[in-house]
């Protein structure tokens, strides 16, 4: 498989979740959260499956978001971060379906 052509989503939305997880994530978990993606993605496409990038990419970008100092709460880290990022897609527009397949993603992402 060639990487020369790849890509990340690059909708708004994905954008706005990239500047969200650089502002609030050290950058080791920044970087972490987009190898998630990288990986997640590329072994779907070697693997022939077919999804959303952009709700893959969101999710992956957002999965530990409850880890940092300002989503981070009272609840398992996952949740928290489910929860912060449910918020942040819906006032980014995404549709409510759509907004509980991300929180699904991330509050189950330990699971």
């Amino acid at each position: 498989m060639s990487l020369t052509n790849y890509s990340i989503p690059d909708s708004d939305i994905c954008k706005k979740a990239t500047q969200l997880t650089t502002e609030v994530s050290p950058s080791f978990l920044c970087n972490h959260c987009l190898r998630t993606f990288f990986f997640g993605d590329l072994l779907g496409k070697r693997d022939g499956l077919k999804c959303d990038r952009e709700l893959l990419y969101l999710g992956a970008v957002m999965h530990d978001l409850g880890l940092t100092e300002r989503f981070g709460g009272e609840q398992r880290f996952e949740v928290d971060g489910a929860d912060a990022a449910r918020a942040f897609v819906l006032k980014h527009g995404l549709s409510d379906e759509k907004a509980e397949i991300v929180w699904d993603a991330i509050a189950l992402h330990t699971s």
